[in-house]
């Protein structure tokens, strides 16, 4: 049997996180209890901050876990064209990211809003925002900053194009809510005023 070290520095280092993330949501639980502008202020004054994919997945999945509530799931699906009130990304190029084709969610957990199209003016890309409520049309979130805090903001699916390999478009679109799980999110400048925890391993 071959001992890997670095298999087991990894586990300790993802352990010693999950017990720092832990230790400052100790009151995770009663979140979605509070009135809305007290979550506003619990998630403004926690941030767990990564530098790397597979790290802010696995610890927003494991804070996920921890928020009380009944898990759902956002699915992507497919359509022969687009709606023309949907604003068409082509999947792979410079822009926007993809969001996942599978993204769980539960009332009161916060999200990183991924594309700001049609709030533009108000919301700011990589902006958090509070979840309210959710159907597999709309998203009902609050932003925690701006000047649109606390406010009640409507977020519907935008759909996503994959170019073929001689650019030419494809019949089929992605459609997807423009977010991703916001208790671990990337290293950003726009964070940086608020209270944080930074990590820097991969998994």
């Amino acid at each position: 049997m071959v001992y890997c070290w670095a298999t087991e520095d990894r586990q300790r280092r993802k352990v010693h996180s999950e017990k720092m993330i832990s230790d400052i949501h100790q009151d995770l639980v009663s979140v979605p209890m509070l009135p809305y502008p007290s979550q506003i202020n619990y998630y403004n004054s926690r941030i767990v901050l990564c530098q790397h994919l597979s790290t802010i997945r696995s610890h927003n999945s494991f804070l996920l876990a921890q928020l009380p509530g009944d898990l759902d799931f956002l699915r992507a699906y497919h359509t022969a064209t687009s709606s023309p009130l949907q604003l068409d990304h082509a999947v792979g190029s410079e822009g926007p990211p993809v969001p996942d084709k599978l993204i769980p969610v539960k009332r009161g957990m916060v999200l990183i809003l991924m594309d700001n199209t049609g709030h533009a003016e108000y919301l700011e890309v990589n902006a958090r925002v509070l979840l309210v409520a959710f159907s597999q049309s709309t998203l009902t979130v609050k932003p925690l900053t701006g000047s649109a805090k606390g406010l009640n903001i409507s977020i519907n699916c935008l759909a996503y194009r994959k170019p073929t390999t001689d650019g030419a478009q494809q019949g089929t679109f992605l459609t997807q809510f423009p977010i991703s799980g916001g208790f671990t999110v990337f290293v950003n400048e726009i964070y940086f005023d608020f209270p944080a925890i930074h990590i820097s391993y991969s998994e």
